[in-house]
């Protein structure tokens, strides 16, 4: 007879993470599309050779803040914060004031 093994639970805290951090990347990908015209930007690519400029950089921030109803420290408005996809992400994670009920997928 065939023994199964039990699987080792997650902790609830990893699948929050998990399903925010998935929130945040379909949130930010939506807001790139719309400014940038852009599909499946690669994670590590420079959003300006993109064609991210200074105003549409404005622009993201100003749209970031609104879908995720933060708003972000003069600290965190570097260009550098905002240069790849996956440093928006780490960005936007790492504000102190998202709370994972204030992810909503929002239509315009």
């Amino acid at each position: 007879m065939p023994s199964f093994q039990k699987r080792p639970r997650i902790p609830q805290e990893l699948i929050m993470d998990n399903i925010a951090k998935k929130k945040i990347t379909c949130n930010i990908n939506k807001i790139l599309q719309e400014l940038l015209g852009l599909d499946n930007i690669p994670s590590e690519q420079n959003l300006q050779e993109c064609g991210l400029t200074s105003l549409y950089t404005i622009i993201l921030i100003a749209r970031i803040e609104e879908r995720f109803e933060i708003n972000f420290e003069d600290s965190e408005l570097i260009f550098d914060n905002f240069s790849t996809f996956e440093k928006i992400i780490l960005t936007v994670q790492n504000n102190s004031c998202i709370r994972l009920h204030q992810m909503t997928d929002r239509r315009e």
